[in-house]
């Protein structure tokens, strides 16, 4: 074969036309050697090699520019056939889009929420070298701290020991003050930190020095809302360094910065740092280096490359170094580390701060995952059963050349169409919703959700479920053999309709599960939060104690008659005072000692100081004894020798019965006590919390909360008179108030979002499964219109017709169910045990989601059904 000599030779086209045949191999070879021959005869002497790649290079133009525009065509061709069934089908073309549009919004939504969950305290430089110290603490062989607050030497000290760690720094618990400046004061929550405080955090200043803003006494910052608050809105264009706060009417602060609010995102949230020297100059120097004053959080830094777990080893030897094993506190103090970016979702300790819940997170995820398979399951389902209607089409474009790939490239196509149309409409939905959404889970939302971790793991999930959920119909329509599609005689294969039967029930599973799931998660949540709390906080008022009022016997009086005062108020009907808030974590007693008993027995319970009306005022029962009167009162403390403790706190000290718990005696705090009462137990905290051991002791003071029980007729007005005396007893003081109920309840405020977002997000998985299920019921009685037109002929009844076409659904639902009840079960309880307390998972738990599931299937189903079982017999037969 020799080339043409008017022509230079294309050796690929050649090639492909010539080499690429059904020939013998020796065949091919010969011709590739005479080809070879005429080459080096007119390429000069060239290497054969060396011409064909110059040829190459000059007809790679001609190639691309080729290229280019075949797959102009193929892709319009494309197009246009997809275009085409999908506005000629409108019923499933609408079902596949909303399913993937319903889809990704859910989607779209829980990831910003997951988004949000997982960014916190993410915003600071030196956050992957940060670690929380937390302390657990024994008592004769007991775990009885599981905590995040210890002894403020700890930090430092082993700052000085060990060489990884960089820096330190403490902050103290939330200590409440009335902070002024002139006629102006607010009654606000302050923190006190060391100078290293902003230097190993990111909470950037607008105004002063980050090394020297908390290094001296009396220095405070304040966030930036608070500035203008003292300094008003112009506070920006005024040189308020210098500037004096006072505390209390106590001591005199300087302003030495101002901050930037603190984001959502971070686990501490605070408007005021003062330094923590300040605590050793304006209260006790004890209470800046101590090994026993256990009130402080505590942050390490460590070096660059720092193995954390190895580092806590070490702590073991520190304690027994410092703490000389119980010799120094009487406990035995373990320390650990907990990475900053671990705190928020991963938080079960004492005394933290209010954080959300990984459990939920991760239960979010499942859902979106759920969400996302039922989508790729309809579609796979209705694509493939479609795929018998166009089995024709099938044929006829593989008669005049269609090859398999491209037929394989069309359906590919069409998937990836209806998954953009999908994705167009879910950025529309989330438009709208989003606002929504945000305010029901009280977050802000992201806009750099796809540049982030979880964005584009959501992206390349959704790129690779829309390629598999596209391949299966896309293999199992170009395989048709187009004469026996043409002919009419397509084979229904037994393993098509035994896969979309499957499918359909692994959907039903799914909606099963995300039905029960909600059942349990609303059950539960409600079960918490209407739970008799062993006391009544309803309509109960809360006021701040007075700041600026020194205790002495004047403020001592005046508690008692602002009492009786309000007491005249015809919608008052009890009034009382505590250190404590419901709602919030106690303080400790430790080595409690039993009087008459083991001498060397020591015990630890949770104290609460209240006044002699407390358990009138919310309905506490007393089991022994009585609860306090107004002599159990002194204005010097340690006058003071009766107590109330709990029933929890009665088997605790080792008696048989409240009874005998009453009148006997127990020491701490260096004197002896009387048990003049023993009352039921109460839920001080949420029922995250097992309820504790409590010592009641009869404590007035200035950092009382007061507590007035009120009628909720004409409440505005009470709350007028409350104030009026409040001002007129405790002239200065801010009069701030909050409702009880309502501050207890924020307890609550991660399981209500989760409940709300878990509600939403499984109708959706649900709705999602319905439509599939609608989808195919559609096509299902479609293919079986001759069949009911041939039963009603010889007799069948509208009810026979419906009961024949609704078995076969209701057998697919109950199958779902029976295989999802163990699964289901066993994730519920498993969730369940996170909670101190909680509801018992019964048969009906599992029933009514079975039943419910049914009842939704049938239903969505029964509109074809009945509309197939009406149909006049004649017109499906007219044509055989």
């Amino acid at each position: 074969m020799k080339l043409n000599q008017n022509k230079p030779p294309r050796l690929a086209e050649f090639l492909l036309r010539n080499f690429f045949k059904n020939e013998d191999q020796g065949h091919r070879l010969g011709d590739f050697e005479e080809v070879f021959q005429d080459i080096r005869q007119r390429s000069g002497g060239l290497s054969a090699w060396k011409w064909y790649w110059m040829q190459v290079i000059r007809s790679t133009p001609d190639l691309i520019k080729n290229s280019i525009y075949w797959s102009i065509a193929m892709f319009k061709n494309y197009l246009k056939v997809a275009l085409r069934n999908l506005s000629k089908h409108k019923v499933y073309s609408f079902i596949k889009i909303a399913g993937v549009a319903i889809s990704i919004a859910a989607c779209f939504l829980i990831l910003n929420y997951i988004n949000f969950e997982l960014s916190f305290d993410r915003f600071h430089e030196n956050g992957k070298s940060i670690y929380r110290v937390t302390n657990d603490r024994f008592q004769d062989g007991e775990l009885i701290q599981h905590g995040v607050i210890t002894y403020p030497s700890v930090f430092p000290t082993m700052y000085a020991d060990y060489p990884e760690v960089i820096n330190f720094t403490r902050v103290s618990t939330t200590s409440r003050g009335f902070i002024s400046r002139g006629e102006i004061g607010f009654d606000e929550s302050i923190f006190y930190a060391d100078a290293g405080f902003l230097s190993m955090f990111s909470f950037p200043l607008i105004i002063g020095d980050v090394q020297t803003a908390l290094a001296e006494p009396y220095s405070i910052l304040l966030a930036e809302s608070v500035a203008e608050r003292y300094f008003g809105n112009n506070w920006r264009n005024e040189n308020i360094l210098g500037e004096v706060l006072t505390r209390d009417n106590d001591y005199e602060l300087t302003v030495t910065g101002v901050f930037e609010d603190i984001p959502e995102n971070s686990h501490m949230t605070f408007n005021i740092l003062v330094s923590y020297l300040t605590l050793g100059k304006a209260y006790d120097p004890r209470m800046v280096d101590s090994w026993r004053n256990s009130n402080f959080y505590g942050y390490l830094q460590l070096k660059p490359g720092t193995d954390p777990r190895s580092l806590e080893k070490k702590f073991v030897e520190f304690s027994k170094k410092y703490f000389k094993g119980t010799e120094v506190t009487g406990y035995r103090e373990d320390f650990f580390l907990q990475p900053l970016y671990a705190i928020h979702l991963n938080s079960n300790y004492e005394y933290d701060w209010v954080h959300g819940n990984g459990t939920v997170v991760t239960a979010l995820i499942l859902i979106a995952g759920f969400i996302l398979i039922i989508a790729w399951v309809n579609y796979i389902n209705l694509t493939t059963a479609r795929s018998l209607v166009r089995a024709r089409e099938i044929g006829i474009r593989k008669v005049i050349g269609a090859q398999k790939s491209q037929i394989i490239k069309q359906f590919l196509f069409e998937s990836v169409l209806v998954s953009a149309i999908g994705l167009l409409v879910a950025f529309g939905i989330v438009v709208l919703l989003q606002p929504v959404f945000s305010d029901l889970l009280n977050i802000q939302f992201s806009s750099s959700l796809l540049s982030s971790g979880v964005g584009m793991a959501f992206l390349l999930l959704f790129i690779v479920g829309t390629a598999l959920s596209g391949l299966y119909p896309a293999f199992v329509s170009s395989s048709f053999a187009p004469l026996s599609v043409l002919r009419g005689r397509i084979v229904r294969s037994n393993q098509g309709r035994l896969l979309r039967k499957g499918l359909v029930v692994f959907q039903f599973v799914l909606s099963f599960a995300l039905i029960a799931g909600t059942y349990a998660v609303y059950s539960q949540i409600d079960y918490m939060m209407n739970r008799d709390l062993g006391m009544n906080i309803d309509q109960v008022i809360v006021l701040n104690g007075p700041r600026l009022t020194r205790w002495n016997a004047t403020y001592y009086n005046n508690i008692s008659s602002f009492k009786s005062e309000l007491m005249q108020y015809p919608a008052i009907s009890h009034v009382t005072t505590s250190r404590r808030l419901p709602g919030r974590r106690t303080g400790r007693i430790f080595n409690i000692q039993r009087l008459g008993g083991d001498s060397q027995q020591r015990f630890t319970t949770s104290d609460i100081g209240v006044d002699h009306d407390y358990f009138e005022t919310f309905d506490m029962k007393v089991l022994a004894g009585r609860g306090f009167d107004r002599t159990d009162h002194n204005i010097n403390f340690r006058a003071i020798k009766s107590v109330v403790i709990n029933e929890s706190a009665s088997k605790l000290l080792g008696f048989a019965s409240p009874e005998d718990a009453y009148q006997a005696g127990i020491r701490f705090w260096r004197q002896e006590w009387e048990i003049v009462g023993v009352v039921a137990d109460h839920h001080q905290q949420s029922l995250h919390v097992p309820v504790e051991p409590i010592i009641f002791t009869p404590q007035y003071s200035t950092g009382n909360f007061f507590f007035v029980k009120a009628s909720a007729e004409n409440l505005p007005q009470t709350i007028a008179n409350v104030e009026g005396e409040y001002k007129r007893f405790f002239p200065g003081n801010s009069f701030t108030y909050f409702f009880l109920d309502e501050f207890f309840n924020r307890q609550y405020q991660v399981d209500q979002h989760f409940r709300t977002a878990f509600i939403l997000f499984a109708s959706l998985g649900v709705l999602l499964a319905c439509l599939g299920l609608f989808g195919l019921s559609f096509f299902t009685t479609a293919q079986r219109t001759k069949e009911i037109g041939i039963r009603k002929v010889v007799g069948a009844t509208t009810g026979n017709i419906l009961s024949l076409l609704l078995k076969d659904f209701s057998k697919i639902i109950l199958l779902a169910a029976v295989l999802a009840s163990p699964l289901t079960y066993y994730v519920i309880n498993q969730w369940l045990a996170g909670y101190a307390y909680h509801i018992n998972v019964s048969w009906t738990m599992l029933a009514v989601p079975g039943l419910m599931t049914l009842v939704i299937a049938l239903l969505t189903v029964s509109y074809q059904t009945l509309k197939a079982a009406l149909l006049n017999p004649v017109d499906p037969l007219k044509c055989e």
